[in-house]
């Protein structure tokens, strides 16, 4: 079956990460009407890049569970999978 329990809404979290990458590509370049350069606070770029991570790791989970709760994966395969992400939100630290 190949997931569905969540009608594959883990992939907005996948759009959302990606608009997130475009907006730090944007940095240093002119705006549409070339007025001003895009800038960012450091803060932000540092804000923008943690919720980059944390959304990778939540979507793989949430990909992992859906495949578990639609009987494409066992139980056991989602607690392997959840310790994998369990050791890369400590790796953030």
């Amino acid at each position: 079956m190949s997931g569905g329990h969540y009608y594959y809404e883990q992939y907005a979290l996948t759009r959302i990460r990606k608009r997130m990458c475009e907006d730090l590509e944007r940095i240093g370049t002119m705006n549409e009407w070339e007025e001003t350069p895009y800038e960012l606070e450091p803060s932000t770029v540092d804000a923008i890049k943690l919720a980059m991570e944390l959304l990778a790791i939540t979507e793989k989970l949430v990909h992992d569970i859906d495949w578990c709760l639609s009987g494409d994966t066992g139980e056991d395969t989602l607690a392997r999978d959840m310790n994998k992400c369990r050791k890369d939100l400590n790796d953030l630290r």
